[in-house]
């Protein structure tokens, strides 16, 4: 798994308290004036076992549920969804929810619904990826639509809803309305 950083009590990548926030490192997208261009290139010291970077997960939901205190997760990057790292995603949300069930978690990608949806077509541990998530902000950053909005860089990225803006039924990944952006 290719990790670049994690924070433990992340309060800028989540609406509602704290996120442990994973970093994954390579970019397949490389969005111009990205605030992540460190996370684009894929570096083997980076490299790390999956159950490693879970036990360290789980202690960390542990200790703060010990303490009150009530998390999500936040998968970033880089780009998560990326080829070379939907492996590694998929194993770690696969176990991660064996142990935690109840957290929210939120995947963002530079990609598309439309690329998300072609994807797809050849990549079913891309829709079980979905079906894992709660929600998925998606799209490029694009520079001229430079926005102050919570979750988001740029105003044509969207916050999907599992449930609300898509399902996972039968293996597959449907897309359930074209206003895909949620209040916040």
């Amino acid at each position: 798994m290719n990790v670049v950083g994690i924070i433990e009590e992340d309060f800028a990548d989540s609406t509602d308290g704290i996120a442990y926030s994973i970093w994954f490192g390579g970019c397949d997208i490389r969005c111009p004036g990205c605030h992540n261009r460190t996370h684009w290139d894929l570096d083997p010291r980076n490299e790390y076992p999956v159950d490693l970077i879970l036990q360290r997960a789980v202690a960390s939901f542990q200790l703060s549920e010990a303490r009150g205190i009530k998390k999500s997760l936040a998968i970033l990057g880089g780009e998560p969804l990326a080829p070379f790292n939907r492996n590694d995603l998929y194993f770690f949300l696969l176990y991660f929810r064996k142990f935690k069930p109840d957290v929210k978690v939120r995947i963002w990608t530079g990609r598309t619904v439309e690329q998300i949806q072609k994807e797809c077509k050849d990549a079913q541990v891309l829709v079980d990826i979905f079906n894992m998530a709660d929600e998925v902000i998606v799209g490029p950053f694009i520079e001229k639509l430079k926005a102050n909005l919570p979750l988001r860089g740029s105003s044509n990225q969207k916050i999907l809803i599992k449930g609300k803006d898509y399902k996972v039924e039968n293996e597959t990944l449907t897309f359930l309305n074209n206003e895909t952006e949620s209040p916040l």
